[in-house]
């Protein structure tokens, strides 16, 4: 049986790490939170990531 390929889709993580992080950047833990932010993006299912952006993208 053949294996489907690992979407990393890198940029896009990245992407909506920059865009929830966004509303924390004059915080004093901004480093903190943007950390907490790609963690729990590295753990979304692409589904989830793709749903996600394009809420945030508007």
């Amino acid at each position: 049986m053949p294996e489907l390929p690992v979407f990393a889709m890198k940029k896009e993580r990245r992407e909506l790490v920059k865009l929830m992080s966004i509303p924390f950047k004059s915080e004093s833990n901004y480093c903190q939170t943007k950390v907490s932010f790609v963690k729990f993006v590295s753990e979304m299912a692409p589904l989830d990531l793709l749903h996600s952006l394009s809420m945030l993208r508007g």
